[in-house]
């Protein structure tokens, strides 16, 4: 992996090469290229971070559990690793997810206690806007 870029926008890290991300967190969640649905986008976390049965399959559910990780040991780190982001550019969908991604980083940042990053790929440094206002 090429040497991060770690940025002023918004406390996510762009590097190229991420393949190999294991020195970021003890847990890695890659999101793969070609994700266009929330179920499918749902199944990763939710098998990666291991939700709870009680996980709702919506976004609210999602905010919540990217938000309380407690079934997690507090010592594990964690880094969400994209090949590119879900779903289109200019969409609802993707919106909002960066906006949860978003506030689970300011969440965790306040809170402190568990490391969480989010990595995406150089391209969309100077693009990228995740305080963008999205509906659920």
């Amino acid at each position: 992996m090429t040497e991060p870029i770690i940025g002023d926008n918004c406390g996510f890290i762009f590097a190229d090469g991420t393949d190999d991300c294991r020195g970021l967190a003890s847990i890695v969640v890659r999101v793969p290229r070609g994700i266009r649905s929330k179920k499918k986008l749902f199944a990763i976390y939710a098998d990666k971070l291991r939700f709870p049965g009680y996980f709702g399959w919506n976004w609210d559910a999602f905010e919540e559990c990217l938000c309380d990780l407690s079934w997690i040991p507090s010592g594990r780190s964690i880094a969400i690793v994209h090949e590119d982001l879900p779903f289109g550019p200019g969409g609802v969908n993707r919106s909002i997810y960066l906006k949860l991604l978003r506030n689970s980083l300011d969440h965790w940042s306040a809170l402190g206690g568990r490391s969480v990053k989010v990595v995406l790929p150089v391209s969309y440094l100077n693009s990228f806007s995740p305080t963008a206002n999205a509906q659920r």
